[in-house]
């Protein structure tokens, strides 16, 4: 007999999501106030990022990474992942429980993603992979009926990574209250 999943109360207890290996030289790791630096350089060589990522657009110096670093920190129902290659910090992957910010009412069995990459690094799949490895792995760990994210209609790479993992757009949008940001809701069942 198979032990059931709990509804996770809080991501950061949850030791198989703590680090997610995704390839042989590609790991996801909780990302640290030492890759403030790092973080910065990504979203200089792309600055049109912060026109698209929520996150990203709070981080304008390294100050303010440390700052949405130790906020991730403090909130249960989010974890910020360094997406590492070949031990180079390449992008972060952001998990998210539905705590109804984007749909008005809460549901932890619903996870969320986004993420953004180094301009250099895209186009093999590294994110893709990334967010298929850790569906798997939260999938094992706790109880998951669907995954959800959200991306405006012109976002053409984020859009092919989506159908790339299955997900399906909706007529659901989201306003980005911060920035008036119109962002269409996806969706993939949990298997």
């Amino acid at each position: 007999m198979t032990k059931p999943k709990n509804i996770a109360r809080d991501l950061h207890q949850i030791p198989a999501l703590q680090k997610v290996q995704v390839q042989d030289d590609v790991y996801l790791r909780l990302v640290q106030e030492s890759d403030a630096k790092r973080t910065i350089e990504i979203l200089e060589a792309d600055p049109s990022i912060r026109d698209r990522v929520t996150v990203a657009s709070k981080m304008l110096n390294e100050a303010d990474v440390v700052n949405e670093i130790r906020r991730g920190q403090s909130k249960p129902d989010i974890l910020r992942y360094t997406l590492v290659q070949q031990d180079n910090m390449v992008g972060w992957v952001n998990l998210w429980q539905d705590n109804g910010y984007m749909s008005g009412t809460p549901n932890p069995t619903v996870i969320g993603f986004g993420y953004f990459l180094d301009p250099s690094m895209r186009g093999r799949g590294l994110v893709t992979a990334s967010i298929q490895a850790l569906m798997q792995m939260a999938q094992t760990s706790m109880e998951i009926t669907e995954f959800v994210a959200f991306c405006e209609d012109s976002n053409a790479p984020s859009v092919k990574i989506l159908k790339k993992l299955g997900f399906n757009s909706t007529d659901d949008t989201f306003e980005e209250p911060r920035n008036g940001w119109v962002e269409r809701m996806w969706v993939r069942p949990a298997q």
